[in-house]
């Protein structure tokens, strides 16, 4: 979680972006970094629109995926495994659209400087 945002660095750092999945009580992350000359909420967006550009290149290039969402390129679909807080499973996978329509959260988890700090 974020303590703090300076509006000064920001805009040249490389922000976190972490997305929440969920079904029913099945839940899920994904998270990847961006660079560059954008914050806030041009990155959340970013969030909510990474299906319709990334493809397994970008995925395999997640910092976190621990739903182990996956791209399915022949046949243009998503899967991902989604679980309880007790350790039960629930498949999932669908289309870009249905993917969004299982997004709660989408949120800049972290902020570095482009020297890593």
């Amino acid at each position: 979680m974020l303590t703090a945002y300076d509006p000064n660095v920001a805009q040249r750092a490389v922000h976190t972006v972490r997305v929440t999945f969920m079904q029913w009580k099945y839940s899920g992350h994904i998270a990847f970094e961006i660079g560059g000359n954008c914050c806030g909420a041009e990155l959340l967006e970013s969030g909510l629109s990474f299906s319709d550009t990334d493809n397994s290149d970008d995925i395999a290039r997640y910092i976190e995926n621990d739903c182990r969402l996956s791209f399915h390129e022949d046949d243009e679909f998503y899967s991902m495994e989604l679980y309880d807080s007790e350790g039960n499973e629930l498949l999932w996978d669908g289309s870009s659209e249905e993917l969004k329509d299982t997004i709660v959260s989408v949120e800049i988890s972290a902020v570095r400087g482009n020297d890593g700090k």
